[in-house]
């Protein structure tokens, strides 16, 4: 298995950025080489998530620390100044703010940040609006198409350009157009070669002309040229390569071109070891680059190397149709390359290029692999969690049912994606129902929502809408909701509409429980996919996941009341859980309530003893005659990074109090009075 050997004993930061900025000519954002702007804007995304989750001080760590290296970075001083707002200190986050104005910041970034800045800046928040995270357009001023010869697209500077307001990298090619007498599609000698060669000669199909391979682990599990002379191969040249571009995970760099590609590396050691999948969807922004190459006719495969086998389960913290995901390590993924290839090339001409214009290359291609699965017999089962795993077997491919079906495709039947946007979901409160300083949301795209599960609270309720979605025919579209993984029996699905396009989610707490027709793989995570219908095929899947920790221990009365919550020393605490998504605790809460079934607080219990938390999440220093809280103070919990980087949960006393008062000797609840 290709992987990285360093181990992450570095800062929380830099283990979900992995950026590899090299030294620069100068520190301000003009300074920065073209190939590695997709780095400098993952770092300024992970910096707003963790403002945007209430982490002020380790933003503020980590931005001074960028701004020793930038320190004419608008975007940075910006975010600091966001970063100090959120603990009070207006005069500094005012200086910090002049300064990134100054420094002529972006308007983009202003508008992600602006709930805390809005204060700082009476007469208003000026910024550019044709930019965004500071970052002028780069590249040639007059790009010139890279000319693809020999099977070889070359990535470099003349053909390359920064696209600002996306925040992303845009390389060009100009492809010849094919000879008459042409190479094959494929040279293998097998069934599945000689009927997408077949068609290809009668002109019934495509084949790979005009189609990129983009190979990201130093060829260590690649297509041969030879193999598929029609395929054209992404080649880096010094700029991208002394910039890290390309290896790994594909961090925003697109082609005018239909795209697939593969990268069979993982990170082996240290607390954070994963796939290359898990990797990308627990940093900030990774869900988001994943839709915006699913949305551009990209698809990217990986091993899922220890992140789906028997020892820890399903590790997948989302379920997505923008990438696919192959069991095993390396070499697993060449049975998932060749099907999309084969799909790719089998589809008519005129239909390939209807989904190339329409931007649905990749929607069309799941729909298809995931359909062309050996025992994928009729709707149902395709309607089913056995079709759309987070893993995919190899072993299971039909490649000649997917050549079939891909030519069968007519450009009047090509169904949508389905698109989602979440309406309504209620907030959690910080210090009550939930004690981590991050939200439950991991990300919210237009084909995948997904959600880590960190509340006390039995059931997640969402409503969620599909009615953005349009038939790229104009045909009429009916959904379907199904529950893929989980237990159906509790998860509440309710229409809003006919058409289904609008409905309310209620998922309860799950326990760990079997992948389906994986007996011996457990999974801690909820699948529902939403597919459209219209009248004559089943788009692919999009979805919404909601993943629960695998440690916890949790107790829940007949009503969904919380009753004891364990996070450190239950049957489960020896279970694997992601450090990045589930950060450590070393305590357990056993809650109280009074004879109406109404909360009272907590008894919160350490290996070093026992604290007590009023209903309001505040921790008691002063109780009256009948045991009652009269004084509480109101606690934050933040993060402490402990060794290896591994982060901990931790109580931060603030300088707030809570005073309460009773009506009666009876009354156990009181209420917070005024102490003036």
């Amino acid at each position: 298995m290709h992987h990285w050997t360093r181990k992450f004993r570095i800062s929380f930061i830099a283990a979900i950025l992995l950026c590899h900025l090299s030294p620069l000519s100068r520190a301000g954002e003009t300074g920065i080489p073209l190939f590695h702007r997709p780095a400098y804007q993952a770092e300024l995304t992970a910096l707003e998530r963790l403002i945007s989750e209430g982490q002020y001080e380790r933003a503020e760590l980590a931005i001074r620390q960028r701004l020793r290296r930038f320190q004419d970075s608008a975007a940075h001083h910006a975010l600091l100044a966001a970063a100090l707002a959120g603990q009070g200190r207006i005069k500094s986050a005012r200086a910090s703010l002049e300064k990134a104005i100054a420094l002529d910041v972006s308007s983009a970034t202003i508008d992600r940040l602006r709930p805390l800045l809005a204060e700082l800046t009476p007469a208003g928040l000026p910024g550019r609006p044709a930019e965004a995270a500071g970052l002028s357009a780069g590249g040639a001023a007059n790009t010139e198409p890279g000319r693809v010869r020999d099977q070889t697209a070359s990535v470099d500077i003349g053909n390359t350009v920064w696209d600002p307001q996306p925040g992303r990298l845009q390389s060009y090619f100009r492809f010849e157009p094919p000879q008459p007498g042409d190479s094959p599609v494929q040279t293998a000698d097998d069934a599945g070669a000689k009927r997408l060669n077949q068609l290809f000669r009668a002109g019934l199909a495509a084949g790979n002309h005009g189609d990129l391979y983009d190979n990201r682990d130093g060829d260590h599990s690649t297509l041969k040229r030879q193999d598929m002379p029609q395929l054209s191969f992404v080649e880096y040249g010094p700029e991208a390569r002394q910039a890290k571009l390309h290896t790994g995970v594909n961090p925003g760099l697109f082609y005018n071109a239909i795209t697939f590609g593969n990268s069979s590396m993982a990170v082996t050691g240290g607390p954070f070891w994963r796939s290359q999948p898990r990797l990308a969807l627990t940093r900030a922004g990774g869900g988001e680059t994943f839709y915006q190459q699913y949305a551009r006719n990209h698809l990217y495969i990986f091993p899922e190397h220890r992140d789906h086998d028997p020892e820890h389960g399903d590790l997948i913290p989302a379920n997505t149709p923008y990438l696919l995901i192959s069991a095993g390590s390396s070499g697993s993924d060449q049975p998932l390359m060749r099907a999309v290839a084969s799909i790719l090339a089998a589809f008519k001409p005129e239909v390939k290029d209807f989904l190339r214009r329409r931007n649905l290359v990749m929607p069309t291609v799941q729909m298809i692999f995931r359909r062309g699965q050996n025992s994928m017999s009729g709707d149902a089962a395709y309607l089913s969690g056995a079709a759309h795993p987070s893993v995919f077997d190899g072993r299971n491919i039909n490649l000649p049912e997917m050549i079939e079906r891909a030519n069968r495709m007519n450009s009047a039947d090509i169904p949508p994606m389905v698109r989602l946007s979440v309406l309504e979901e209620p907030d959690h409160q910080p210090g009550i129902d939930i004690f981590d300083p991050a939200s439950e949301k991991l990300f919210d795209t237009p084909a995948a929502i997904a959600r880590i599960i960190r509340s006390t609270d039995f059931s997640h309720r969402m409503r969620i809408s599909a009615a953005e979605t349009v038939d790229p025919n104009g045909r009429p579209l009916t959904f379907h909701w199904v529950v893929l993984r989980g237990n159906a029996a509790k998860i509440e699905i309710r229409p809003k509409n006919v058409q289904s396009s609008d409905v309310e989610l209620t998922v309860p707490w799950h326990e760990p429980a079997s992948v389906p027709g994986q007996p011996t793989l457990s999974s801690n995570r909820v699948d529902i996919g939403i597919f459209a219908h219209n009248g004559v095929h089943y788009s692919a899947p999009s979805f919404v996941s909601f993943f629960y920790p695998a440690n916890q221990w949790r107790e829940y009365d007949a009503d969904g009341r919380i009753k004891f919550a364990d996070y450190y020393r239950s049957r489960y605490s020896k279970r694997y859980t992601d450090p990045l998504l589930y950060p450590l605790r070393d305590w357990s809460d056993r809650y109280e309530y009074d004879q109406s079934g109404r909360l009272i607080g907590w008894i919160r219990e350490r290996a070093g003893g026992q604290s007590r938390f009023t209903r309001h999440g505040g921790k008691v220093t002063e109780i009256d005659k009948f045991g009652r809280p009269l004084k509480a103070v109101v606690i934050r919990y933040r993060l402490r990074t402990g060794p290896g980087g591994v982060s901990r949960i931790v109580e931060q006393p603030t300088r707030q109090t809570f005073h309460y008062q009773y009506s009666a000797e009876d009354d156990r609840l009181g209420r917070i009075v005024d102490p003036n």
